[in-house]
């Protein structure tokens, strides 16, 4: 295994996890103003990106491509990523 196609794997999964950040933070933006139909959208996309992001770190032929580092700081970052959006379906009550 190359250290570019690790650091591929690595880039797409920090890409996806910096986009289902976005997706919460509007989603939050939009329930605090009352756009309930786009906060739900996007609450919607962040859920299919966590989704994702759990497919790829719990199957072995994409998470043996990181390096432990790699591994250890993506898989915090996904817990972090589900502890956001259950507090966001915590307090506008989803």
């Amino acid at each position: 295994m190359d250290v570019e196609s690790n650091n591929e794997h690595a880039d797409f999964m920090n890409v996806e996890l910096t986009l289902c950040f976005t997706f919460a933070d509007v989603a939050e933006t939009n329930y605090k103003i009352g756009h309930t139909e786009s906060a739900n959208s996007a609450i919607s996309k962040a859920e299919q990106g966590y989704a994702t992001l759990r497919r790829f770190i719990l199957d072995p032929n994409h998470s043996r491509r990181l390096t432990n580092e790699d591994l250890r700081r993506i898989t915090a970052e996904i817990q972090r990523l589900r502890e956001r959006l259950d507090a966001l379906q915590a307090a506008f009550r989803l």
